[in-house]
């Protein structure tokens, strides 16, 4: 079976390899004249292209690309009953998949299949159906696809019918790389299929500038070249996954600025012989020591200077305390600073320790 002259400069136009063309048996054809409008036949003169869908090398099912219509619009349509499955399918059961060192591309059409061939990456499949609408009947946009494929029955998923007859096989390979068109309806087949592959094996291309046409893999062959549809491969972006992260998606933080404690042989820079300890918002200090240490005492003196100094709030928890008189008592010493029993009921200074130490929250 050969190719008309018409289909070859076809394929020509679209930079696609000739020899990759003989080597998946693609040919053209005819319409069958005994009367099945669906049916063709091999025809080196034909103007319909057959593009036949294998596994293990037995025709399985066949799409059939046409004349275009005067509007410019595709004619395609495929076979009757032939078997649901990927073009390319077998190289789904090439070894480098399933150990990790290729990864699968997933176009979204035989002439994105053949592109990725052609530009010298053996590992292309495409889907059999293009992709699903990415807007209703009314032409409003669908809601985004699914994260997860709880709401997804294998036994009734007719539209990825060639996902769950290829399952066995993909079940095995590790890396999955979605190239499908750069419009909404190729989103759309491109979260669809990430779902049901899961997100965690698959990524996706990102496509160069192809000056107005709708981005895909056979144009960039067509624009860019060889080299640009491999360095799309190549440097594919991971789907992003719920929870997982490149380090380069932080921000940098904010410089840390620290406080004075209120002790000032405590502050930074350390001092000669002295521990430091740096005070600032949002850090989360532990206090530990044996019991009777004074620990208690200590944290509540901090947080009475960081109050006094900064203005900060204080919120106490105690849980082996009564709030009066214990912790009351904690913090008039810490405001302070001496023992408040030592002074006069009528000191301005109790008076003062009294005030503030009132407005504390307590738990």
């Amino acid at each position: 079976m050969t190719l008309s002259r018409r289909a070859e400069e076809w394929f020509a136009a679209r930079a696609i390899d000739l020899e990759i063309v003989s080597r998946m048996g693609i040919y053209s054809a005819t319409r069958d004249a005994t009367g099945d409008s669906g049916a063709v036949v091999p025809d080196a003169s034909g103007d319909i292209l057959v593009f036949p869908y294998l596994e293990n090398e037995a025709e399985v099912a066949a799409k059939y690309r046409g004349r275009p219509r005067a509007d410019g619009s595709k004619v395609m349509w495929q076979r009757a009953n032939g078997r649901r499955t990927f073009y390319n399918a077998d190289v789904l059961d090439d070894p480098k998949l399933s150990d990790g060192s290729a990864a699968l591309v997933i176009t979204e059409g035989e002439p994105d299949c053949l592109a990725v061939l052609s530009a010298g990456y053996p590992f292309a499949v495409s889907v059999p159906d293009g992709a699903p609408p990415d807007r209703d009947a009314h032409g409003n946009k669908l809601p985004p696809v699914p994260e997860t494929a709880d709401d997804i029955d294998p036994n009734n998923d007719d539209k990825y019918r060639f996902l769950v007859n290829n399952w066995e096989r993909l079940k095995t390979i590790k890396r999955f790389i979605l190239m499908t068109d750069g419009d909404g309806p190729g989103h759309r087949l491109r979260d669809e299929l990430a779902r049901r592959l899961g997100r965690v094996r698959c990524s996706f291309v990102t496509y160069p500038d192809c000056g107005g046409s709708k981005p895909d893999a056979n144009e960039v062959l067509i624009q860019h070249g060889a080299s640009a549809v491999v360095d799309m491969i190549a440097h594919a972006s991971p789907y992003p996954v719920k929870g997982i992260y490149r380090m380069s998606e932080f921000p940098d933080p904010p410089a840390m600025q620290p406080v004075t404690t209120g002790w000032g042989r405590l502050d930074l820079p350390v001092q000669e012989g002295m521990a430091g300890l740096m005070m600032e918002l949002g850090l989360f200090m532990t206090v530990l020591g044996i019991p009777g240490s004074g620990k208690s005492t200590w944290t509540t003196q901090l947080a009475a200077n960081l109050a006094r100094e900064h203005g900060w709030n204080i919120g106490i928890a105690t849980f082996e305390m009564k709030v009066k008189p214990y912790m009351q008592k904690l913090l008039r010493n810490a405001y302070l600073g001496e023992p408040a029993s030592d002074l006069h009921p009528f000191d301005p200074r109790l008076r003062a320790a009294i005030s503030s130490s009132s407005s504390v929250s307590c738990s």
